[in-house]
């Protein structure tokens, strides 16, 4: 037969085998719930441009390139803080819909010229659980 004690002044009692059952549980449940292991996230992989890759880059700054040339006159694109007012313009005017993805993209890489002109980046391609994409590193 179990042991028994007062808890407190009153005449209630716990045994102290289901003390001992509730405290294992709870002991197995930590040690359980630390042992799950999260899956680690591959790191990215960085690479340089291929040839096809240069390319893709070169038809993207050319879709906004036209869409400037178009809508403002600009003769070309200069991939430094000079194309700014051009960009943001270009969004602002909504010259582009949320539904052109590739187009936005493209926004998106003359912008990179830009930055990769102001500081020390440069385009590469990565490798992450998404994909492999063109970014400055």
């Amino acid at each position: 037969m179990p042991e028994r004690f007062l808890v407190d002044r009153y005449t209630r009692t716990i045994s102290i085998s289901t003390i001992t059952v509730l405290v294992a549980m709870l002991f197995f449940a930590f040690i359980i719930s630390c042992s799950k292991q999260v899956p680690q996230q591959p790191m990215p992989k960085f690479s340089e441009l291929s040839s096809d890759d240069r390319t893709r880059l070169e038809q993207q700054r050319a879709v906004v390139a036209a869409a400037a040339k178009q809508r403002y006159g600009t003769s070309s694109l200069k991939k430094t803080v000079v194309d700014l007012p051009v960009l943001q313009r270009l969004i602002d005017d909504k010259a582009f819909s949320k539904t052109q993805t590739y187009e936005l993209q493209s926004l998106g890489v003359a912008f990179g010229d830009v930055l990769e002109s102001e500081f020390p980046l440069r385009w590469v391609m990565v490798t992450d659980e998404y994909g492999t994409d063109p970014t400055l590193a």
